[in-house]
């Protein structure tokens, strides 16, 4: 093998040898929920705000829960810290 694809083989096996960051796997997923009136999802009547504390991640609501909802995550909650979220690759 020449010398250029033997660094190309060390730089690939390096990538995938750099481990995950302890959050991702250990931490709770913290998300935005956001209640709305009906299926159209138009008018917005509540909303679930996340923290993350000592107990894990409590939420506190303002407005009403209703059954249409929609979540976004952002953050995961880990030793009472906030660590970013990303997107999982495709």
């Amino acid at each position: 093998m020449n010398r250029g694809k033997i660094s190309g083989m060390l730089l690939v096996a390096a990538v995938f040898s750099i481990p995950a960051p302890s959050y991702a796997s250990h931490g709770e997923l913290m998300n935005d929920i956001y209640f709305f009136t009906d299926a159209t999802y138009t008018v917005q009547v509540g909303h679930d705000s996340p923290d993350c504390t000592s107990y894990g991640v409590v939420y506190t609501l303002s407005g009403q829960r209703t059954q249409y909802s929609y979540s976004q995550p952002f953050a995961y909650c880990a030793n009472d810290g906030y660590y970013p979220y990303m997107e999982p690759w495709m």
